[in-house]
């Protein structure tokens, strides 16, 4: 059953979930989303990059709702960003993979700094990189 058809409330575990208004706005994102993108890049990478916009989308929804963004998600962003480095660089597609994986590699580890040193200042522990329900709350 999707998100879109479940009554206007709260879910049993408290997360809150999406009423028609707000399926019928999620539903034009992703048509202007992936239209924009096949047009744009016909071929294979128009459709790596609709498939983006759509992944991106549910994460963005995910998150908003239940403040966690499962490992699924963010798995499938990273196959789709392999998949993509390797069509379009197809002559060099050893080379292409490797080079994005060192990319998402090193801006994971800037995001990782800023949020240790954000900790430190602030002298708190922060969410993330955690057990799902070790704090906050868990919608999985």
């Amino acid at each position: 059953m999707s998100a879109c058809e479940i009554p206007t409330g709260k879910a049993p575990h408290g997360c809150a979930i999406l009423d028609v208004k707000q399926c019928v706005v999620a539903g034009l994102i992703t048509v202007g989303a992936v239209g924009v993108s096949i047009t744009s890049m016909p071929g294979t990478i128009g459709i790596l990059g609709a498939g983006l916009a759509i992944l991106m989308l549910v994460i963005a929804v995910t998150d908003w709702h239940s403040f966690i963004i499962p490992d699924a998600l963010s798995a499938a962003g990273l196959c789709l960003g392999v998949i993509y480095a390797a069509v379009q660089e197809p002559a060099g597609m050893l080379l292409a993979v490797a080079v994005a994986i060192v990319r998402g590699a090193a801006l994971a580890l800037v995001f990782l700094a800023i949020r240790n040193a954000y900790g430190r200042i602030r002298r708190r522990d922060l969410p993330g990189l955690r057990a799902p329900g070790s704090t906050g709350r868990s919608c999985r």
